[in-house]
C-alpha cells in the first residue's frame, strides 16, 4: 500500500485523554478512517474495518516518543509521521478459526 501520511493537531492533544483510551493518534486516525476502531500499542496500529478489510503498521520512533511522553503526562507537540498499511488477520476471523 502507498505511505500515508498521519497528523496530530493540538485539537487532537487537547481531547486526549491517557490510559489509551482516547490518545492524539487515535482521534486523528477517527478523523481519516471514520467509525473504523484503531488498536493503538507502543509500537504499532492496528485497524478492522477499512475498506481495505484490516491494516497494520509499525510507528516511527517520534510516534512511539510521543505516545510515551503523552501517557507519562509530559507535553507534546503536534505531530505529523508517515506509515506503510500492510494486510492484517481480522481478529474475529482468526477466533472462529480452531487452530491446532
Amino acid at each position: 500500500m502507498a505511505a500515508e501520511t498521519i497528523r496530530v493537531t493540538a485539537e487532537h492533544i487537547a481531547k486526549g485523554k491517557r490510559g489509551a483510551a482516547r490518545c492524539p493518534i487515535e482521534l486523528a486516525l477517527g478523523e481519516m478512517y471514520p467509525g473504523v476502531p484503531a488498536d493503538i500499542y507502543a509500537n504499532w496500529i492496528h485497524l478492522c474495518g477499512t475498506d481495505e478489510g484490516c491494516l497494520e503498521t509499525d510507528l516511527p520512533g517520534n510516534a512511539e516518543d510521543f505516545i510515551r511522553d503523552f501517557e507519562d503526562g509530559r507535553p507534546v507537540e503536534p505531530l505529523e509521521f508517515t506509515v506503510r498499511w500492510a494486510a492484517a488477520p481480522d481478529d474475529e476471523d482468526e477466533e472462529a478459526v480452531p487452530h491446532d
